[in-house]
């Protein structure tokens, strides 16, 4: 009995011990696990650390300073791993000199400022694809070339908006605060044609294209009404600057790329600010805003192409070949004799600010911010959405897809061929009374057609210009347009030499259809009134 009992006890030793090896054992492995365990970093020698309050701080990995494990930077692996890969690439090509400081404000806000070596942002901006990117490549190009880029805040864009497809493989660039209004927008590189510039506040506002800096701005425009600055004229290029380069780079191949790369870097340190022409130029002529921009555009597809030639980069024919194809996709042509648009409208009275012809064509612009829309009178010319207008003397040479003419007075076949170079379709609209309201929504997709359906008081008249030039001598003596078409008479010689055969009346868009031969008339509906108009 006395034996069991020692048995029992020595084996509860034997227990307790035991346990007390295994607690021992994990106690020394979790020692050495804690003794090794590297701290949570940013492994990043340009990035000095990331600064979110008192209890979360993210420092360098060289600095071997340890961070608490958890918490909300160490939630972020993907947004920090995405800085380091900008940096590391970018340092292949040339190493930083700045060290970045990022503080990041933890409640959601617009705040974006990279100032002195340091990047003061809102939490939602940092989570923002591509945007705290932005930081690193705008430090990195200042380390470059500080005089050129902290002076030129388009270049800096453009050429940041280049790098950043590098270093992703394609452009993706988020903006945030259209998310705070409906879904997250990526910035799209389509239908960036020239010459869509020169926005509203307003307009630029609620542009995806605005810069990062300027969120604070736009989110305050929502409560007080801005005025235009002088640098959102020069940003608004960023757009059509970007998609064309981003568009070259696109089209090389791997080694050409890589060339590209290493050629811009040694570019970049090499440009100089042109004192004799810098943005302040633009604005030194306010009846030529367009030529300015117009030369902008050139002056910044030359700071690199010329550079690029000097360098004596093998590629460099194939690249301005690319380049010129790219400008021309864009409407952009190397001389400024002709400005394409998707619609211009003009009017024989002169408008002014509060005009319903300006409100509607803004209206039109606002709700399809990719159409080139222009509107002018006798003097002036707006290029909607902006409400600011310059002389109708910077353009000389129009071509657009559609046209529209607004008169009060008589309209003879001499004038509306006058407007064949310019379109191959013209809709002249005859009305007397500049309130009354016009809807050109469904006339910018559908044509004649469209305007017919919107506008069933309006007298018009649809011309198609390749036939009515095949006609051009019958008709100049055909007189006034309106009681021409008025008269309605087949038989007539005029009619005749359309091959018209008979008018098809439309019940739907209240307008006549001429069948004939040639169709240089394509749609007309003309009441009585305007056939007396057309008899003073």
């Amino acid at each position: 009995m006395l034996g069991l009992r020692t048995m029992s006890k020595n084996k509860k030793i034997e227990i307790w011990l035991t346990g007390l090896t295994i607690v021992s054992f994990c106690a020394f492995v979790l020692g050495i696990v804690i003794s090794t365990r590297k701290p949570l970093c940013i492994d990043s020698k340009m990035i000095d650390k990331i600064n979110m309050g008192q209890d979360s701080v993210l420092y360098r990995c060289s600095i071997q300073k340890g961070v608490p494990l958890y918490g909300y930077l160490s939630e972020k692996g993907n947004t920090l791993a995405s800085l380091v890969r900008a940096e590391k690439f970018l340092t292949t090509l040339s190493p930083f000199v700045s060290r970045l400081k990022i503080n990041i404000l933890p409640e959601e806000g617009w705040t974006y400022r990279l100032q002195n070596e340091t990047l003061t942002l809102n939490r939602n901006l940092l989570e923002s694809e591509g945007v705290p990117e932005k930081a690193i490549i705008k430090t990195w190009l200042r380390d470059l070339n500080p005089e050129y880029f902290y002076n030129d805040l388009l270049a800096e864009e453009v050429f940041s908006d280049l790098f950043l497809t590098m270093i992703q493989g394609q452009f993706k660039l988020e903006d945030p605060f259209e998310f705070a209004k409906t879904s997250s927008a990526k910035l799209s590189l389509k239908h960036q044609k020239w010459p869509t510039v020169m926005k509203t506040v307003s307009g630029y506002c609620h542009s995806e294209w605005k810069i990062a800096e300027h969120y604070q701005m736009c989110f305050n425009l929502n409560k007080n009404e801005g005025t235009v600055g002088n640098e959102l004229m020069d940003l608004s290029l960023r757009p059509l600057l970007s998609s064309v380069w981003i568009g070259i780079y696109s089209r090389l191949n791997l080694k050409e790329k890589i060339e590209l790369s290493k050629a811009l870097t040694q570019i970049i340190k090499q440009l100089k600010l042109d004192k004799n022409f810098h943005f302040n130029a633009l604005r030194s002529s306010p009846d030529e805003p367009m030529v300015g921009l117009f030369l902008s555009v050139q002056r910044l597809n030359r700071l690199w192409t010329n550079s690029y030639q000097q360098l004596q980069v093998p590629t460099y024919r194939h690249l301005m070949t690319i380049m010129a194809s790219e400008l021309e996709a864009k409407g952009f042509k190397q001389v400024m004799d002709v400005v394409e648009f998707d619609l211009v409208y003009s009017s024989d009275e002169i408008l002014q600010k509060q005009s319903p012809r300006i409100r509607a064509m803004l209206e039109l612009a606002q709700k399809n911010p990719n159409l080139r829309i222009l509107l002018r009178d006798p003097e002036k010319a707006w290029f909607m959405p902006s409400l600011d207008p310059v002389s109708i003397k910077v353009i000389h040479e129009i071509k657009t897809q559609k046209m529209v003419l607004e008169t009060c007075s008589k309209v003879d076949f001499t004038r509306v061929m006058d407007f064949s170079k310019e379109t191959s379709r013209l809709l002249v609209i005859r009305t007397c009374d500049p309130q009354k309201p016009l809807n050109f929504q469904k006339f910018i997709f559908t044509g004649a057609e469209g305007f017919a359906l919107q506008n069933k008081k309006i007298s018009f008249v649809q011309f198609y210009f390749p036939s009515v030039m095949i006609k051009r001598q019958e008709l100049t003596t055909a007189g006034d347009v309106f009681r021409f078409v008025g008269q309605r008479k087949i038989d007539s010689p005029s009619f005749q030499s359309l091959g018209w055969q008979h008018l098809e009346w439309s019940e739907q868009s209240q307008a006549f259809r001429p069948k004939g031969f040639v169709d240089a008339i394509e749609l007309f509906r003309v009441f009585p009134q305007e056939t007396s108009i057309s008899n003073l």
